[in-house]
Formats: C-alpha cells, sequence, structure tokens
C-alpha cells in the first residue's frame, strides 16, 4: 500500500499537482491539446495533398511549356505569381490567425522556389 502511495506521489509531483483534483485539470489539458493535433494534423493532410496536386499540374504545365516562347512565359509566370502568392498567404494567414509567422512562410516560399526549380527567385 505505501508503494503505490509513494508512486501516486511521484506521479501528482510529476504534472505538478500536490492531489488528485489537479489531475482533472491536467486531463482536460491533454484532451485538448490531442483534439488540437488532430486538427492540425488534418490541415496538414490537406494542405500536403494541394501542394503536390499544385506541384503535378505545375509539372504539366512546365512540360507542356517546352513549345511555347520563354519570354512570353515568363512574364505570364510573372503576373500570374503575384497573385497566386497573396491569395495563398491570405489563405494561411486565415487558417493560423494569430499563431501566422512570416518568416516561416518565407521559409516555405524559399523551400517552393527550389522544389520548382527556381533557385533565388524567391517572390513577395
Amino acid at each position: 500500500m505505501e508503494e503505490l502511495k509513494s508512486e501516486k506521489t511521484i506521479l501528482l509531483s510529476s504534472f505538478d499537482c500536490s492531489e488528485d483534483t489537479g489531475i482533472a485539470e491536467v486531463k482536460k489539458r491533454v484532451v485538448a491539446m490531442e483534439e488540437n493535433l488532430k486538427r492540425l494534423t488534418k490541415q496538414e493532410e490537406k494542405y500536403a495533398a494541394e501542394l503536390e496536386d499544385a506541384l503535378k499540374r505545375f509539372s504539366k504545365l512546365r512540360w507542356q511549356a517546352k513549345d511555347v516562347d520563354s519570354a512570353e512565359l515568363s512574364e505570364q509566370r510573372i503576373a500570374l505569381q503575384g497573385e497566386k502568392i497573396q491569395a495563398a498567404t491570405s489563405k494561411i494567414k486565415e487558417a493560423y490567425g494569430e499563431k501566422f509567422d512570416p518568416l516561416i512562410l518565407f521559409d516555405s516560399k524559399r523551400d517552393v522556389s527550389e522544389l520548382l526549380g527556381e533557385r533565388g527567385t524567391i517572390c513577395s
């Protein structure tokens, strides 16, 4: 019995609780964190799938673009890119709210530029 009481005391102290009533609060926080994790995991999967689809579409278009005048293609890409970046940025800001981090967005733009073979081209 003493061994169980000792183990209970150790567990309570590891959760910064002095008695059993504090455990209920810890359980609530754990449940809330698990729900947030599920929500964020779903969002990550959704956006990863959207990114994959966009990269596939871009790859197909890029292959088709080999027959197009490169100057004309570059002008069109630049014209559309700003608009699309703004739309994506708005969606990201809306999804993350106060947790939106412009530095992470900048890193993401850099990563996408590298994936698309546009090294050194990071648009605002």
